[in-house]
């Protein structure tokens, strides 16, 4: 049942990402890696990833599907408040945000159904 609504999920934020993008009219991110546009944010980002890049290592019980989730939304959240510092015209920022609520939607559903 966990994974039929983590599915449902899924499918439903993809569909509202696409109708962001139209009416906030926002570029396509692409599958390319991210660019930053300040170096603190850059530092911050790298900061953030050694500890979630380290959590398998130091904690070799804890649970991927559970941990990964909320990193996303956190590095997404960062990812927004940058665009929205720096780039504000390009409203990026939004796409990034609602990437950091799916993130934590879905961290949330992984909680609740897969334990």
């Amino acid at each position: 049942m966990g994974f039929i609504l983590i599915a449902i999920t899924i499918i439903l934020f993809y569909i509202i990402d696409k109708v962001i993008l139209r009416k906030f009219n926002t570029p396509k991110r692409g599958w390319k890696w991210y660019k930053h546009d300040h170096r603190g944010f850059a530092i911050l980002f790298y900061v953030i990833m050694i500890p979630i890049i380290l959590i398998p290592f130091v904690f070799p019980e804890s649970n991927l599907f559970l941990v990964f989730p909320f990193a996303g939304a956190l590095i997404n959240i960062l990812f927004s408040i940058e665009k929205f510092i720096f780039k504000r015209e390009t409203k990026l920022f939004i796409n990034y945000l609602f990437d950091a609520i799916f993130w934590f939607v879905l961290g949330v559903m992984a909680y609740f159904f897969l334990i």
